[in-house]
């Protein structure tokens, strides 16, 4: 006899929220650098600047087929020392890097909300698990606050959020796995390789 679904764990990216059509992340990261380095009177050849984000992003993506993990502070500083900005210039274009992310236009995936409106009713536990990539878990978290959904997700896994180690990645595959501390049988699913621009791999999508 199956056993019932105790919780459900969810991806952040595409599966609760997206970005806007038209909003591209790597750029907006790109141009938060950009004026940083003009607001401190720092000249940066375009071309380096390109190369050294690209760089970021591809040290990301071999630490997530090598199932490390990497902080988004270390891409700002593998930026910086890139761009070879000392002093005040570093600590701004560091946290333009980090902080990017806020100008972001996200919205809500389809239907995500009854969605959580219903297992919740039905006391299902729900939980996300999530590589946040370069945008970082306070700004996820600030978004699911102001959308009114923080509240559906009791522990959002502490590695995902805030930045600790974590497995090495799977092939895709539906599994189930102990959750929480009374051993209720949870839904997951896991994901093989980051999406483009360091935010994380393949997702639930809708």
């Amino acid at each position: 006899m199956a056993q019932p679904v105790k919780a459900v764990t969810f991806d952040f990216w595409n599966t609760i929220a997206r970005e806007r059509p038209g909003t591209a992340m790597t750029e907006m990261r790109q141009q938060a650098v950009i004026a940083a380095c003009e607001a401190c009177g720092v000249e940066v050849e375009a071309e380096l600047l390109v190369a050294s984000l690209e760089e970021a992003v591809t040290s990301y993506h071999r630490s997530w087929s090598a199932g490390t993990h990497f902080h988004p502070s270390e891409g700002a500083e593998m930026l910086v020392r890139a761009l070879g900005l000392e002093g005040a210039a570093r600590e701004m274009v560091a946290e333009a890097f980090l902080t990017a992310g806020r100008g972001a236009k996200l919205e809500l995936a389809p239907e995500i909300r009854p969605c959580l409106e219903a297992l919740s009713a039905r006391g299902i536990k729900l939980g996300i698990v999530c590589d946040v990539g370069f945008t970082g878990g306070e700004l996820l978290r600030d978004f699911l606050d102001r959308e009114g959904l923080l509240g559906y997700f009791g522990h959002p896994r502490r590695a995902a959020w805030r930045g600790g180690p974590r497995r090495r990645p799977a092939p895709h595959r539906y599994r189930r796995r102990q959750g929480g501390r009374d051993g209720h049988r949870a839904l997951s699913r896991t994901a093989r390789r980051p999406r483009r621009g360091g935010r994380g791999g393949g997702r639930f999508r809708h």
